[in-house]
């Protein structure tokens, strides 16, 4: 089934733009982060399928279909549309992916215990090219440096601007900040990123990598405070560094914010906010050559 030509009925022009644009960046960031980027773009596309119903209509459907509507569902008609989209979904379009169907129904208001597909449609909705709100580009910008940061950006934007309004804030919302901000409350900042470094290449040593070595970048990059670079004597040999670096630091509860690796094997990055790993063969250490990059950029005058 064609979900695009399905949606163009119910929809202005404006909205049905809307949808593909949510559906482009969900299929982007599914990529990134390990999602379906199938069942992402799907999501994307009907997220909004019944955003344009008048109140009439999402009631009558949501009689017809059993959808309990809470007091806070009946404060604010916006929220109707999670809902009776992601039954029409299920009941009319026939589609029983349990993922697709969580993924439209809590795309506006999140919610604690979000599966990975829950959060790519979620942040794509935020970030969507047809978005003009103040403070989209910061969003976008963090929306590939790590899911949970984008996810705490995403609500605490949205916490800030229904308070700003007098309009109460869903619980699902306050539960999906808090799980996440917990979270990081308990490994962010657990340790200076100076330390932090230190105990990175403390680990990647143990584990036998070669030429453990780091760059002090934080005078000139706003990506990271240190970069650490380490060897690998094999693929196999990468990809056990990348993961007992993961495992001693989830340990101390410091958790991993982006992993990225390219399709040979050859160069894993654990991205830890302040400290960046860069865990390479021997052969792509030599041909990316990052270190003399940075020492280059640090030696230049400002």
């Amino acid at each position: 089934m064609i979900y695009e030509d399905v949606i163009k009925p119910f929809l202005s022009e404006k909205r049905f733009k809307h949808c593909l644009n949510v559906a482009r960046a969900a299929e982007k960031l599914a990529k990134q982060y390990g999602a379906d980027p199938e069942k992402a773009k799907v999501a994307g596309v009907l997220h909004d399928i019944t955003k344009e119903w008048t109140v009439q209509q999402h009631l009558k459907f949501a009689e017809e279909f059993g959808i309990e509507l809470t007091e806070f569902e009946f404060s604010s008609e916006k929220l109707f549309h999670a809902m009776t989209g992601s039954a029409y979904a299920r009941h009319i379009l026939e589609i029983n992916d349990d993922d697709i169907l969580n993924a439209i129904r809590y795309h506006t208001t999140g919610r604690a215990g979000m599966s990975l597909l829950e959060k790519v449609v979620f942040i794509a909705d935020f970030i969507s090219d047809d978005r003009d709100y103040k403070g989209v580009d910061e969003i976008r910008k963090w929306a590939y440096r790590g899911l949970d940061k984008v996810m705490m950006e995403g609500l605490a934007y949205t916490v800030k601007d229904l308070s700003k309004s007098n309009k109460p804030i869903h619980p699902n919302t306050f539960g999906a900040y808090n799980e996440i901000a917990l979270k990081r409350v308990k490994g962010e900042k657990v340790v200076k990123a100076s330390e932090l470094c230190s105990k990175v290449c403390e680990i990647l040593e143990n584990k036998k990598a070669i030429e453990v070595n780091y760059s002090c970048v934080k005078d000139v990059s706003v990506l990271a405070d240190y970069f650490i670079y380490a060897t690998g004597t094999s693929n196999t040999h990468v990809k056990s560094l990348a993961e007992e670096v993961e495992l001693k630091l989830k340990e101390k509860g410091i958790y991993l914010d982006r992993r990225e690796a390219d399709k040979y094997g050859t160069w894993i990055l654990l991205d830890y906010a302040d400290v960046i790993v860069h865990i390479f063969t021997e052969d792509a250490r030599k041909l990316y050559n990052l270190e003399e990059l940075w020492d280059k950029v640090r030696s230049e005058p400002k």
